[in-house]
């Protein structure tokens, strides 16, 4: 600000500070319901993660046994063909 009184500068640059302040305050007060509404949603699809994940855990765990007894059964047969 280049004004002749120094005080008329400090005045305006505080009342915009003020300004700038409330109108923030403002912002913040619009953006919380939906920053809430957001961190809602974000909790329901970690729950849904979870339970997707638990649920494919029970699915391949009885592939997985499977795969282990085929490759057991393997090394056995192969084991067994190349002894005398």
């Amino acid at each position: 600000c280049q004004a002749p009184n120094p005080e008329v500068c400090m005045q305006v640059e505080v009342s915009a500070e003020g300004e700038d302040e409330g109108f923030r305050e403002a912002q913040c007060a619009a953006i919380n319901p939906t920053l809430g509404r957001i961190n809602s949603c974000l909790d329901h699809l970690e729950k849904r993660k979870d339970h997707l994940s638990a649920c494919l855990q029970k699915l391949l765990e009885p592939n997985r046994q499977m795969h282990l007894k085929f490759q057991q059964l393997l090394g056995k047969a192969s084991s067994d063909a190349t002894s005398p």
